[in-house]
């Protein structure tokens, strides 16, 4: 038996978590949280949890069987709590749009599987792809962190850029 479950997190601060393999001070976040980032955030609260926690016979096996097998967590989309009608969108890696629109191209996208295209039918220009998820920027804070040396100077060359989520529910 399948069971499907929605859920909404109101996240109580920004929500930062980050790509993995990143060199550099600049750090970029998963607007759109993995499905694997909620499961272990799930994870980490079934062992933390001392009132929640399963406490039958065998918890690992219990746990190894939920989260290793019965459990599949998909991702986590941030929607709209403010004012604004800005949205989050899919834009499917398949779909094109002319990628310098003049007054005459269309701004819709185009699925290439139902009409294959290389170039805009309109002015002959490149395309440019759809990227998944897109985000509006507005939705994301930018936090710039320096490190402080004994006296509570900032130290040279020591300046961290972090990105997060906030004031939406995903």
């Amino acid at each position: 038996m399948t069971v499907l479950l929605d859920y909404v997190l109101t996240p109580l601060a920004r929500i930062s978590a980050g790509k993995s393999g990143q060199v550099g001070n600049d750090r970029q976040i998963h607007t759109v949280l993995p499905g694997t980032a909620i499961r272990g955030a799930l994870g980490a609260a079934w062992w933390r949890s001392p009132q929640h926690r399963y406490a039958g016979s065998d918890p690992q096996a219990v746990f190894d069987r939920l989260f290793a097998g019965a459990m599949t967590v998909g991702p986590a989309m941030p929607v709209n709590v403010g004012s604004t009608s800005a949205q989050a969108r899919l834009i499917p890696l398949s779909w094109v749009k002319c990628k310098y629109p003049g007054q005459r191209c269309s701004r819709e996208w185009h699925d290439q599987v139902a009409s294959p295209r290389t170039e805009c039918p309109t002015c002959g220009g490149a395309l440019v792809t759809g990227k998944g998820w897109q985000v509006p920027p507005e939705w994301s804070l930018s936090t710039t962190r320096t490190a402080l040396d004994k006296d509570g100077v900032a130290v040279d060359e020591q300046l961290y850029f972090t990105e997060g989520v906030a004031g939406q529910r995903v």
